[in-house]
């Protein structure tokens, strides 16, 4: 993941204020690179899911692990021109089962 360098958006599309910003500062001690934070256009999402823009497979399996998804949850939506290389939108499986302290 760290060697990819993929650039992550990540969005809350849960009712919970702040999950993005918590969620972003704890990736980014794990050394991920995170270039912006905001809410997804429709809420509720029940799960989380990861969008693909330009090709990033390791990154992508360290995220399916750490927030243990399943293949349904990941999309590739191939968008090189896009700042992000991917995106994760938060569900509410993240909020009520993560590892963040």
């Amino acid at each position: 993941m760290i060697a990819e360098g993929a650039q992550l958006a990540i969005l809350n599309g849960t009712t919970t204020p702040g999950l993005a910003g918590r969620t972003s500062e704890y990736l980014v001690s794990l050394g991920a690179s995170v270039v912006s934070i905001g809410d997804a256009e429709l809420k509720p999402y029940a799960y989380t899911n990861i969008y693909d823009h330009s090709g990033n497979p390791y990154t992508l399996r360290y995220y399916v692990e750490l927030m243990k998804l399943t293949e349904f949850r990941i999309h590739t939506n191939y968008a090189p021109e896009r700042v992000e290389d991917v995106t994760i939108i938060l569900g509410n499986d993240w909020f009520y089962d993560n590892p963040m302290p």
